[in-house]
């Protein structure tokens, strides 16, 4: 009886492993037979399918996910789940996994996904990267900087088959640049702060990131103590050059570096220009999103449209501008068009290809994931610059009242003035002597090597 029992169970297990791989065949032809006809989008749900089936990686499987995701982007795996995702061994899958890890601050599991990378591989510059990130978040930062110069090397290779006018050429371009900077953020992180300033020196001013190597120098600046230098990096940030770049942050660095230097009143001129300048834009925003109705399809369609629902202020004019311009959003959003355009197609094949229903089903749900993705990713960036204007209100609040608090001090241990001490009175300085409105008074390629002339005024030790 026992037997009969286990040559049952032996039966039934080997008609289902038969069952799983007939299924697995038919959705990689039902792919592939997509894929022939410029469905790209189509096929993933097939794809999708193949990969929940299969219960390791599979050769085939992988060559069809490299082919499809070299086209439609990462976007339409972000939603897959980690044990589903595991079972590929596609640079796309690992890529997408390893993000998801680090998301979820599995660094270890993270750091065991992508290992050996094949530098002719599309996303081989993308993966490079995210092992820096990994290595990065390990303390490893030689290691960290090695991976980041080697995604430099690979997107430069890559780049180089698209024309500049090619939104993928602008992709890589993209990434070329982040690993560069990143090189910099591994010293800053590491404490090697004079190499940190030399990388932050190397980012070419057309760059895309050469703001926030701008930024971060300043940061640099400030850790070593050189204030004055600080403030001429960030009071740039004031200057038309950069007026499409939106960093509540700089006023924070500036209004921290003049309290390290006792500069009392341009503290206060700092706070009082972020006021003017950015106080009610901020509290819009963050009224805005706390009614918690933003939805991602309306912030694509918005941003995509360039039209503009915070009717109450200008800010998102350019925020919305800072994402439209970045060449990440520009690839995405060509994807996003590319999608648009195969549903047209699909439709048009209506009455002549008896799939034509399964296609369009399947490449609407995927534009779906993909528009969503976008969206979610936008909405982050306002989340972010929210979280950028309440922290640099925080701190610049605490730099006012500890202003206020040596000021009055100062005053009530004041001795009264002699009549001779009148003539002797510093010059009222007004807001317009310390913010400077840069018309005509810059060479836009000057940016960065500002410095505040003014000494410290702090008494001495």
């Amino acid at each position: 009886m026992i037997k009969y029992i286990l040559l049952l169970l032996f039966t039934f297990k080997s008609f289902g492993e038969e069952i799983r791989q007939l299924d697995l065949r038919r959705s990689l032809i039902l792919a592939e037979n997509a894929i022939k006809k410029n469905y790209y989008l189509a096929s993933l749900p097939f794809i999708k399918e193949a990969m929940v089936i299969t219960k390791s990686p599979n050769e085939k499987l992988d060559e069809v996910i490299d082919r499809v995701l070299e086209v439609v982007g990462l976007a339409q795996f972000r939603f897959l789940p980690e044990d589903v995702l595991i079972n590929s061994n596609s640079l796309f899958s690992k890529v997408v996994l390893a993000k998801k890890l680090i998301d979820s601050k599995k660094i270890n599991d993270a750091k065991d996904i992508i290992t050996d990378i094949n530098d002719s591989h599309y996303i081989a510059s993308l993966a490079y990267q995210i092992r820096g990130t990994i290595q990065m978040l390990t303390s490893e930062f030689e290691s960290a900087r090695s991976s980041y110069k080697q995604c430099v090397t690979v997107a430069q290779k890559r780049k180089k088959q698209y024309k500049k006018s090619d939104t993928r050429y602008e992709y890589f371009e993209f990434i070329e640049s982040t690993c560069d900077i990143s090189i910099a953020r591994a010293y800053y992180k590491e404490g090697k702060l004079i190499e940190a300033l030399n990388e932050y020196s190397k980012v070419d001013m057309r760059s895309y990131l050469f703001p926030s190597s701008l930024l971060e120098s300043a940061w640099t600046l400030y850790r070593l103590e050189d204030y004055q230098t600080s403030i001429g990096r960030t009071i740039a940030f004031r200057a038309p050059f950069l007026k499409d770049y939106f960093y509540p942050e700089t006023e924070q660095l500036i209004a921290m570096s003049f309290f390290k230097i006792c500069h009392w009143d341009e503290v206060k001129d700092t706070l009082k220009y972020f006021d003017d300048k950015h106080y009610n834009n901020a509290r819009a925003l963050i009224k805005y999103l706390d009614k918690n109705t933003l939805k991602e399809s309306k912030v694509l369609q918005t941003i995509l449209e360039r039209k503009n629902f915070f009717k109450s202020f200008k800010v998102t004019d350019l925020i919305f501008n800072r994402i439209r311009n970045t060449p990440s959003f520009i690839y995405h959003s060509n994807l996003l068009h590319l999608g648009v355009k195969e549903l047209k197609r699909i439709r048009a094949m209506k009455g002549k290809d008896p799939l034509v229903g399964l296609y369009y089903n399947n490449a609407k749900r995927e534009l779906r994931i993909k528009s969503t993705y976008l969206g979610y990713q936008i909405k982050a960036k306002l989340y972010k610059v929210a979280n950028e204007f309440i922290k640099a209100s925080q701190v610049l609040s605490l730099l006012g009242i500890e202003v206020h608090g040596y000021k009055r001090d100062k005053l009530a241990n004041r001795k009264p003035y002699e009549v001779s001490e009148v003539d002797d009175l510093p010059i009222v300085r007004t807001v317009s002597n310390v913010n400077w409105d840069f018309t005509g008074e810059f060479w836009s390629d000057e940016i960065g090597s500002y410095v505040w002339s003014k000494e410290s005024r702090c008494p001495k030790q």
